[in-house]
């Protein structure tokens, strides 16, 4: 109830019910926020500091106050390029800007704050991209046939840190970091799996044939509010709900990005591949399928409030006239939206 204290001009905010949320710029770009409550109206102020313990930055007033919204007229404020009475401009950042979000109210009480916080990478013509890799060097010499994986961002290109796991038939590794060098000595099927807070997961099956070098660059997807991801082998039997024994490992896959990025909520999206026109059955069993899905991630931990399901029947097909059965099954898919 006194974080605010140490600011003269603070002294008139009644701080009743309050969030924290510290950012950390990872890059040099621009922050844009929006914030809804569910009840009543919310309170936003953004503080910058530079010391790691930014929280007594705040306490001791030594933090800036960069942004504030005191009087808001709606239950939505924020940050804009548009701008009104609950809109402020965006707050351009450095890499390694450290700030704090505070929302809070006046009046106690259980609203739902729903907020996204969108960070643009500002492209600079001086920008050294290397600084934000992180190497991993497994080679036996630098002279060696070597494979490279990358992980990039795939609508910046920059690199991404992730926790990447390697198995082939005998082994199973676990790295973390944007850049690996291996030898390139035999020939082997590897299976990796790519996770980073903020980005979609990626699974993927690469061939590497002994001795030439070889780089292989994965794009990971950033998140966002509207983007969707199709889960490929989450598949059903012909004309029902039930699971094809198996998936229930890509299922887990879904469940770990879902505890990694713990502030999402997502829609669950079931697609059937009846061909022609839709029909009241297709969109019961895509719905039901969605619903299987939701329910395994509840029975696996996730809070119900995080997820909803939704079928759109054939409405959606990837393939209008699917011409195999890997096209057939293409239809008959789930996809995940980001709410």
């Amino acid at each position: 109830m006194k974080d605010l204290n140490a600011y003269p001009g603070m002294k008139d905010i009644k701080e009743k019910n309050s969030l924290f949320f510290k950012f950390t710029a990872p890059y040099d770009g621009r922050l844009t926020l929006d914030a809804t409550i569910s009840e009543g109206l919310v309170q936003l102020f953004i503080f910058q500091g530079t010391s790691e313990n930014l929280a007594d930055d705040i306490l001791q007033g030594t933090a800036m106050l960069k942004r504030e919204i005191r009087n808001p007229a709606t239950p939505t404020v924020g940050l804009s390029l548009v701008i009104d009475e609950n809109k402020l401009y965006p707050l351009e950042m450095k890499r390694g800007d450290k700030i704090m979000i505070m929302f809070n109210t006046a009046k106690k009480g259980t609203s739902l704050l729903d907020f996204v916080l969108k960070f643009e990478y500002k492209k600079d013509e001086n920008d050294n991209v290397e600084s934000y890799k992180k190497i991993v060097d497994q080679r036996s010499s630098e002279s060696a046939s070597t494979f490279h994986l990358g992980i990039r961002d795939a609508e910046t290109q920059n690199p991404v840190i992730a926790d990447v796991n390697i198995k082939d038939k005998k082994t199973s590794s676990l790295y973390s970091g944007s850049d690996f060098y291996f030898d390139a000595d035999i020939a082997v099927k590897l299976s990796i799996k790519c996770d980073a807070a903020g980005y979609f997961f990626l699974d993927k099956e690469i061939n590497i044939a002994a001795n030439p070098s070889k780089e292989e660059i994965i794009y990971m997807k950033p998140l966002s509010q509207g983007k969707i991801l199709k889960i490929d082998k989450i598949e059903f039997v012909m004309g029902t709900s039930n699971l094809i024994p198996g998936t229930e490992s890509i299922l887990n896959r879904v469940k770990d990005f879902l505890v990694l990025n713990a502030g999402i909520r997502i829609e669950i999206q079931g697609h059937v591949n009846n061909e022609g026109s839709d029909n009241l059955t297709s969109t019961r069993l895509s719905k039901k399928r969605a619903k299987k899905v939701m329910k395994f991630l509840i029975d696996s931990g996730i809070n119900k409030k995080r997820l909803s399901a939704k079928g759109f029947g054939n409405k959606q097909p990837l393939f209008d006239i699917p011409k195999s059965a890997r096209e057939q099954q293409a239809n008959r898919r789930v996809e995940i939206k980001i709410l």
